[in-house]
């Protein structure tokens, strides 16, 4: 696109002025036809001009005004997407209700990632490639452009390797490479591509990915359904658009599989991230903060910390101490294994907006028992206590205890 005239006096309609641009759309994910070499390259390409498309300054270019509302951007989806499921229903299907749910429960988990330009639609077939070589020419169909979180996009250009594949007859852009033996076949792994978008990109996506995954099996859930919705009024755009109602379960089915894999394993793989955090950025600076607190300067913040508490941020590891019941992402039981990972440095806790050099954890006294298990799988010791107004002992406090983690593993 060169320009746009919203002057209606020029043509009598606003209009924009564009180029036509000479390439490839490639609308099998499969790549059939193209080298082994060039299909991996294809991939990869795809996910580097993805980054640079979220890299993109969106107050300079004047489009601050294509999204007003900037927080809270997976609960609005969802919500979006819900009202468009509703609005097209035809019979109750409980697993996009149960979806729905989930996803609600879990939308806060991306509002710690820095807002940016998302395309609202990025997958494969809304590439242009050059002719000859895999290099993006345009990127097409921005419909749904949005200020918003960049995983969204990530997710909906990799959902192909989870789609069921009859979705293919449907829905253009669907099929399932992953049933594939990708090495051989040239195509990169979901994982690998996810690798490379955080290398790129300079984000963490994992600890979100499977939120971002169900949301969009939710989204094609709910844009199925409208395409059977307007098959049965004689509105389809697709012969097989009568065949788009199983689909929708099928959708459902595949969101809520990810969310159950999510709920079993989602702690665990934020603790070993923990874990890696504290190996790799913590430890090794630990003798640079005690040097500081023995100098001159010790009543000035250390330098590092801040840096320390971006990496964090970045690395999905930021105010994990906020209770599930809360809007948080883990139980008190979940919490309190990464809780003594961080305790086990002076300056772990304050990295992940924790106050250090403990970590109190307030609770109802009837997840007491469940946490005093975690904490003692952990190794770690507790002191509990009781306080009243003004910090004085108390029998009874609103039905919370304060429970304070403190020592480190035998």
């Amino acid at each position: 696109m060169h320009a746009f005239c919203d002057d209606d006096s020029v043509l009598g309609y606003k209009f924009f002025i564009m180029e036509y641009v000479k390439g490839r759309v490639l609308t099998d994910p499969d790549l059939p036809g193209i080298g082994v070499k060039e299909r991996s390259a294809i991939y990869r390409e795809m996910i580097r001009v993805l980054t640079e498309l979220h890299a993109v300054d969106v107050h300079a270019l004047g489009l601050d005004s294509i999204s007003h509302n900037r927080g809270n951007y997976l609960s609005r989806q969802v919500s979006r997407w819900g009202r468009q499921y509703e609005a097209s229903k035809t019979t109750e299907l409980p697993r996009v209700e149960s979806l729905s749910r989930w996803l609600q429960a879990n939308a806060t988990l991306g509002d710690s990632y820095q807002s940016c330009l998302v395309h609202g639609d990025y997958r494969l077939d809304n590439l242009i490639f050059h002719p000859t070589e895999p290099r993006v020419l345009a990127v097409i169909d921005w419909e749904l452009a949005t200020i918003g979180n960049p995983i969204a996009d990530l997710a909906t250009s990799l959902i192909c390797y989870r789609a069921p594949a009859e979705a293919r007859r449907v829905v253009p852009g669907f099929s399932t490479p992953v049933l594939r033996n990708l090495r051989d076949h040239g195509i990169p792994s979901e994982e690998e591509l996810v690798a490379q978008y955080e290398e790129l990109a300079m984000v963490e996506a994992r600890t979100v990915w499977p939120v971002f995954l169900a949301f969009c099996a939710f989204r094609n859930a709910s844009i199925l359904q409208g395409v059977y919705w307007r098959a049965l009024n004689g509105n389809a755009a697709s012969e097989n658009a009568l065949g788009s109602q199983s689909l929708v379960e099928l959708f459902a089915d595949l969101g809520m599989r990810i969310a159950d894999e999510a709920n079993v394993s989602g702690a665990q793989v934020v603790l070993n991230k923990v874990e890696a955090f504290m190996l790799e950025e913590v430890y090794p600076m630990e003798e640079s903060f005690f040097a500081h607190a023995s100098s001159d300067q010790r009543w000035e913040v250390w330098p590092p910390m801040e840096e320390l508490k971006e990496k964090a941020k970045r690395s999905g590891l930021w105010n994990l101490w906020i209770p599930k019941d809360l809007g948080g992402r883990f139980t008190n039981s979940e919490y309190a294994p990464m809780a003594a990972a961080m305790g086990r440095s002076v300056i772990g806790p304050e990295v992940s907006d924790r106050v250090p050099p403990v970590f109190n954890l307030c609770m109802r006294l009837d997840h007491l028992p469940t946490v005093f298990r975690s904490c003692v799988t952990a190794g770690l010791q507790l002191q509990c206590s009781r306080y009243g107004e003004h910090g004085t002992p108390a029998s009874f406090w609103n039905g919370r205890t304060e429970t304070t983690v403190v020592g480190s593993p035998p």
